[in-house]
């Protein structure tokens, strides 16, 4: 569960497998009795204006008519008294769980969404892939393609059509060139898209059925991109892209050799990849 306020000005409370956090400025965090620690914001440095508080709800004392669980109830009676709007992740969906009158979830009234798959077929022109590995010793210039190849991947999840063949703009509007434009081609593409409160796992599981899919079927790429819920006011991470090539050496991660089932794909001894991570406005590589 996550809720709702902006990182680093508003209160902000997390739930996930028990644990409790919450992150308040200074002034709520000195009127609610709990114990907490500083946490970094966007302030002066050496000013302490944030505090993180963390609850384990699933110690056995964690029940009502105990000290430390009576503390925690009287802050949000007594202090945390604003209503907030909760993003509700279930891990064990069932599939009449929007309409079934036994859901606990249900006497709060949730408004249920669901994660509709866009799938989209576009005709680019793609820039040379690669075909290094990224390292503290790699060039200056190899880096500067690979930050080239992350911007082309974003204008790819915009639908931007500066990167449709045969787009004509004006230099003047917009100077962006494609990398390697001397050596680009037109190729077709297909981009699978899900919006809304999606787990690690999920995403994960579906990128291990796309990286099985490229090394059976001999496709040329795949890139995943996550954009985070901005949880930190300073150097949190706010999303990634994930470049992968099919491997080429001849034996290496047989498809059938491996066993798998349909909700629990297997992961590869090793994959290459080229990995960026976006953390308060700036990409690592």
């Amino acid at each position: 569960m996550l809720s709702e306020g902006r990182a680093g000005i508003d209160n902000l409370y997390f739930l996930k497998d028990g644990h409790l956090r919450l992150e308040l400025p200074r002034e709520v965090y000195e009127r609610v009795g709990l114990v907490g620690h500083p946490i970094r914001d966007t302030g002066r440095k050496h000013m302490k204006t944030r505090y993180a508080i963390e609850i384990n709800l699933r110690l056995p004392s964690m029940v009502h008519g105990k000290k430390g669980f009576e503390r925690i109830v009287w802050a949000f009676k007594n202090v945390l008294t604003s209503a907030v709007t909760w993003l509700f992740y279930d891990f064990k969906p069932k599939p009449d769980a929007a309409v079934s009158q036994n859901e606990p979830i249900n006497g709060h009234h949730p408004t249920v969404k669901a994660c509709q798959l866009t799938t989209k077929h576009l005709e680019v022109v793609a820039p040379p892939l690669p075909s290094y590995t990224w390292t503290q010793e790699t060039p200056n210039d190899a880096v500067d393609n690979d930050l080239g190849l992350l911007e082309w991947l974003d204008l790819v999840a915009l639908e931007s059509p500066r990167i449709l063949p045969g787009d004509k703009v004006d230099p003047f509007l917009c100077q962006y060139e494609i990398p390697g434009s001397g050596t680009a081609r037109v190729t077709k593409i297909t981009t699978l898209s899900w919006r809304g409160f999606i787990p690690a796992d999920w995403i994960k599981k579906l990128y291990l059925e796309c990286f099985w899919a490229i090394q059976k079927q001999g496709l040329g790429w795949i890139a995943l991109s996550a954009s985070a819920f901005k949880t930190e006011a300073v150097d949190g991470l706010e999303g990634y892209v994930l470049l992968t090539m099919p491997s080429k050496r001849t034996g290496d991660h047989e498809h059938e050799s491996l066993p798998r089932d349909a909700g629990s794909p297997s992961t590869p001894a090793s994959i290459e990849y080229t990995l960026w991570e976006m953390t308060s406005g700036s990409a690592r590589s």
